[in-house]
């Protein structure tokens, strides 16, 4: 009795070591895995590159959303001064092509714009995922609104179900996982929709710009053909007629120049949006093109609230 007794001890004892040495190897296995997946994350500089992308991006899409809207007002302003000036030929709508119609279309597309950028700052941040899920629902619901773009169901399902994992090691990991998915199926998305934005502003195109043109050129047609009627005594007329020109200078000056810098930054936009498409695939990242496009959009920032600030 007294050698089984003994021989039972020892193999219980064998058994608990067993026991713990088990569980410690689960332990270690999980701390490896734990190391192995927070390595797997966004490093210090793709973290700050994604974050100087969607702070100059936000900026671009709030620049280019109140120019579309001032120049509209422009363009009212201009055809107001016109009808004052005796010009029969003035259209109902004084926003000329600058219809509300077609001012939604281009809002649409720097509204996308602002909710990608917005996304990817809600996925490198500690933004909950409740909230994430809203950001990646709200961008695919304004990138469809963009005409020109189309964002299939599978591309859609794919941004919409990124949500990041909180709590656990596995957030880094998933948060990496999450930001390069979402970059990469709106890659195209995003180039098209940077490519609708500057044809408005290139002043080769007949699109925004040329109807913003048409509307400077009609109120100096305008002007000159009151000129012609209105006696030189005339003090009042001849204001109202030099106010028109004045006006027609100015709002041509001052849009060829935010024009350009808005084209400008949509250049940088589309390559620092290929820059940051390769940024997050690779630990080795070369942020050049993420910081001109920074560049380009804070000097757009400054020039734009000296133009915009009367």
């Amino acid at each position: 009795m007294c050698a089984s007794a003994m021989t039972f001890g020892r193999v219980w004892k064998v058994g608990v070591h067993m026991q713990r040495w088990k569980r410690s190897l689960e332990s270690i296995a999980g701390l490896v895995l734990a190391i192995a997946f927070l390595g797997c994350g966004l490093t210090v500089k793709q973290q700050a590159a994604i974050d100087l992308f969607s702070a100059a991006t936000l900026d671009f899409a709030t620049v280019g959303r109140s120019e579309f809207q001032q120049s509209r007002a422009d363009v009212t302003e201009m055809n107001t001064r016109r009808l004052e000036l005796g010009d029969d030929s003035v259209p109902d709508d004084l926003a000329g092509l600058l219809t509300i119609e077609r001012t939604m279309v281009r809002l649409a597309a720097l509204e996308a714009l602002q909710e990608y950028a917005q996304l990817l700052g809600a996925l490198v941040s500690t933004t909950p995922p409740g909230e994430v899920k809203a950001a990646s629902d709200s961008f695919v619901a304004s990138l469809r609104k963009v005409r020109g773009v189309s964002l299939n169901d599978t591309d859609a399902s794919t941004i919409g179900r990124v949500v990041v994992l909180g709590g656990t090691f596995l957030i880094e990991y998933k948060r990496k996982k999450a930001v390069q998915e979402v970059v990469e199926v709106a890659h195209p998305h995003i180039l098209t929709t940077i490519e609708l934005v500057k044809q408005d502003f290139d002043a080769d195109s007949d699109f925004w710009s040329a109807g913003y043109r048409q509307a400077t050129q009609d109120l100096r047609g305008a002007a000159a053909a009151a000129g012609a009627d209105v006696p030189a005594q005339d003090v009042t007329g001849q204001a109202l007629i030099k106010g028109a020109k004045v006006l027609a200078t100015e709002n041509s000056a001052r849009f060829t120049v935010v024009s350009a810098q808005i084209t400008q930054a949509a250049d940088r936009l589309r390559e620092a949006q290929q820059n940051l498409r390769f940024a997050v695939h690779s630990n080795e990242i070369g942020s050049q093109d993420i910081d001109e496009y920074v560049s380009s959009v804070n000097e757009l920032v400054a020039i734009y609230a000296l133009l915009r600030s009367r």
